[in-house]
């Protein structure tokens, strides 16, 4: 079990896509529900905030899918 803090339980169009702060490795991470898609963001929440759009597209690229 991932531990965090959620900070969006739903991305735009897309309510499966979840946000959250992950605690143990401070980085900003997703979960994508239907494909079970979990990655983490390999930049600092306010670098993340400058460009969130270019985060979240990468979500359907697979850019920063983990395995776990």
């Amino acid at each position: 079990m991932r531990k965090g803090i959620l900070l969006t339980q739903a991305v735009g169009d897309y309510p499966g896509i979840s946000l959250f702060w992950n605690t143990k490795k401070k980085c900003l991470s997703y979960f994508e529900d239907e494909h079970d898609w979990y990655g983490e963001f390999p930049v600092s929440f306010s670098e993340f905030m400058k460009q969130p759009e270019r985060y979240l597209d990468a979500i359907f690229t697979d850019e920063f899918l983990s395995t776990y």
